[in-house]
Formats: C-alpha cells, sequence, structure tokens
C-alpha cells in the first residue's frame, strides 16, 4: 500500500508491504530531504596516434539524491529494524542500520536529518514520539550504532540482502524518483492554477 500527504508544502511519500509471515516494510522519503548533487563523473581514457594517453574532458552531471527510511517491523518483536538509506535512481546506499527509535542524521550530508522520516513514519503509525515539553524529534537520544561502512563485510553484505529480499532495490529507487517527481508537478500546477483563479476574480 502507499500513502502520501503535505506538510509545510513538503511532500512525504510512504510505501508499506507485508513480508512473509510476520513482517510488515514500510519505506519513508520527502521532497523535504531531495537534495541536487553534482558529480564529477570519470575521466575516459584514449591513446592518441603516438601512443600516448589523453584523457577526454569530463561532463560534469547534476543529479537528486534523497533520504530514505525503511522500517521493518516485525510481530514478534517489540521495536521495528531500521535502516537509513541514501537513494538516486541508480540505487540505494545504506548509511545506518540500528534497533529502535534513533535520531542520527546522514553521514554524506550533515545538514539533512532523518528525524523528518522517523516522525513521519511514527506519526502515521500513530505512536507518540514527543517529549512532554512537545519538542520535535530532534531531542531524541542518537542511535548507539555505528555508521555503516564501519560494519564487516559480511555484516554489510547480509544487510544489503536483507533489503533486496523485501524490494529495497534500484528498481523501487527509480519507482519513488518518478513519483515524488510527479507529486512535485502536480503540486506546482495545482499552486498555478489557485493563483489563476485568485487573480480572475
Amino acid at each position: 500500500t502507499g500513502s502520501s500527504f503535505g506538510k509545510n508544502n513538503n511532500i512525504v511519500l510512504m510505501l508499506e508491504k507485508r513480508f512473509g509471515a510476520g513482517e510488515t516494510v514500510t519505506v519513508i522519503t520527502s521532497t523535504e530531504v531531495m537534495v541536487e548533487v553534482e558529480d564529477d563523473g570519470m575521466e575516459d581514457e584514449e591513446i592518441d596516434d603516438e601512443g600516448r594517453v589523453v584523457f577526454d574532458d569530463f561532463e560534469q552531471k547534476t543529479g537528486v539524491q534523497s533520504l530514505l527510511l525503511v522500517a521493518i517491523k516485525k510481530d514478534s518483536q517489540p521495536e521495528p529494524l531500521y535502516v537509513e538509506c541514501v537513494f538516486d535512481r541508480y540505487g540505494v546506499d545504506v548509511s545506518r542500520a540500528h534497533v529502535g527509535l534513533g535520531c542520527t542524521g546522514f553521514m554524506m550530508d550533515q545538514g539533512a536529518s532523518a528525524a523528518t522520516l522517523y516522525h513521519a513514519y511514527m506519526e502515521r503509525a500513530g505512536e507518540d514520539v514527543k517529549g512532554e515539553d512537545e519538542e520535535p524529534l530532534e531531542e531524541v537520544a542518537p542511535a548507539s550504532s555505528p555508521p555503516f561502512d564501519e560494519l564487516d563485510d559480511e555484516m554489510q553484505s547480509h544487510f544489503k540482502g536483507l533489503l533486496s529480499e523485501r524490494g529495497v532495490d534500484t528498481q523501487l529507487a527509480d519507482y519513488i524518483m518518478d513519483v515524488l517527481n510527479h507529486m512535485e508537478q502536480c503540486q506546482y500546477v495545482d499552486f498555478l492554477t489557485k493563483l489563476e483563479d485568485w487573480v480572475a476574480h
């Protein structure tokens, strides 16, 4: 199943499915945590007529990356497994994985925070994520898990396989990007329509 909702002009996209007999897999992202990135690419090697190695000028490419929170809830476990990821059209990279609620931010962009996605997940699940003073989720204590790239190769491979088995892969990443782009376009068209109607009347 899928759902989307707006919050402060940002779109939150949440997809959920049952996996096996006792798991619910939920993926959450938002336009609020999308960023444009520049990829300098690679220089292509060529051999000129005199046998010398030369490099073609590379083209700077601009793309979009976003943050993705995967929550895997087992009926037999009190807390979900959370996997924090960065994704674009070409795949999903894991940043951190831990059991239970955490708020660590993403490794590649210290200015972005996973808090938005945790809050969206917990809010839609009907759970209270705010403290007594109603502070946002940034006040939650950080997870104690290490960054994903500090885990041994076998453990990293296990987590990647776990996500792939549950459909969190390149195909899903490409689909989510298409959906977010479409929803942003619809939001923009709706804005123009309302503005035109206001001016006309």
